[in-house]
């Protein structure tokens, strides 16, 4: 290990993540994020010091829809894509013969990219929920760097900081509030072209 400012940075293995080295965050880089702007200086450096940094890499998955929600991230370089997958049936018909066979329905799935997140943003926020899973996919769109935070380390530093818990859960829940208010407006638009909705 070597020492970096008021850090220790040390190099470990991202949990779920094989491979990826990561390391931990400087206050620096947690007060461009808007989540934690009005965050005191020691409650930050608690923070600071459970989050880690990892490199990112393009076309990386950090987790999957449905997946167990564990970790908060925020784009520090680079890109992050949120897509859903959608399942919907289709009938199928056999003609083999004149009279055809009964139509059958067969289950098709198709992957839509809903937001992207940029630098100083933050996504995973389901892990804040109790119980939580990912509500998308998270893809490296382009490469960069990212922290994440055990939702369940932060989830404890709220409660016992009741104040900085108020703070920082209202403008997460600004950031969600934002984010479904995009995700509805971009799945509008697919399915209007899907269905080749008339705009006027």
């Amino acid at each position: 290990m070597q020492l970096s400012g008021r850090f220790w940075m040390s190099t470990c293995i991202c949990p779920g993540k094989p491979g990826i080295e990561v390391n931990m965050i400087s206050l620096k880089i947690l007060k461009e994020f808007d989540l934690f702007s009005n965050i005191s200086a020691d409650r930050l450096e608690q923070i600071a010091q459970q989050a880690h940094l990892m490199e990112l890499s393009a076309g990386e998955v950090l987790a999957r829809q449905d997946d167990p929600a564990l970790n908060l991230y925020g784009v520090v370089h680079g890109e992050v894509q949120l897509s859903l997958t959608f399942a919907y049936r289709v009938l199928t018909a056999d003609i083999r013969t004149e009279r055809g066979e009964l139509d059958r329905v067969r289950t098709r799935e198709k992957q839509v990219i809903v937001d992207t997140v940029g630098p100083g943003e933050i996504f995973g926020w389901s892990a804040m929920l109790d119980a939580g899973r990912q509500t998308a996919t998270l893809t490296c769109s382009k490469p960069g760097q990212a922290f994440h935070i055990s939702s369940e380390i932060l989830k404890d530093l709220c409660r016992q900081d009741p104040v900085m818990g108020y703070e920082l859960m209202n403008r997460l829940l600004a950031v969600v509030s934002d984010r479904l208010r995009t995700r509805t407006q971009n799945l509008v638009e697919i399915w209007g072209e899907s269905f080749e909705i008339d705009a006027e």
